[in-house]
């Protein structure tokens, strides 16, 4: 299992708390992926790293022809994408990769995740 993985600068750790305690437990999903320009956030890194969570950075070239589940006006804008956690699952997952859990949004509204079984789940 794979967890995309999106979020605002603005994230805090209690946001990523919540999407670990709720979502990446639930699915057993210890592999996370994000874009490359995410992926340097220092919040989110001590994140990783605090929850031994294996990274994968992801072009954000690679995300932009993937059709997601759900739809959010801000992926579009910012990410032209559909959902922008969602498409990272994919996009990392492989190709026979498919969404088992759509977006969901931490309670702050600052961060979001959605969980693709990987190719070989």
């Amino acid at each position: 299992m794979i967890a995309g993985i999106g979020f605002k600068s603005t994230v805090t750790i209690t946001s990523f708390n919540e999407l670990f305690e709720s979502y990446i437990k639930r699915y057993s999903a210890f592999t996370v992926a994000t874009s490359k320009e995410k992926a340097t956030n220092a919040v989110f890194l001590k994140f990783v790293s605090t929850n031994r969570l294996k990274l994968i950075q992801i072009e954000e070239d690679a995300i932009y022809n993937i059709i997601t589940p759900t739809f959010s006006h801000l992926s579009k804008k910012f990410k032209n994408v559909g959902s922008f956690c969602e498409a990272a699952a994919l996009a990392a997952g492989g190709t026979a990769s498919k969404i088992i859990c759509e977006r969901k949004i931490s309670s702050d509204r600052l961060a979001t995740i959605a969980i693709a079984e990987m190719d070989g789940d």
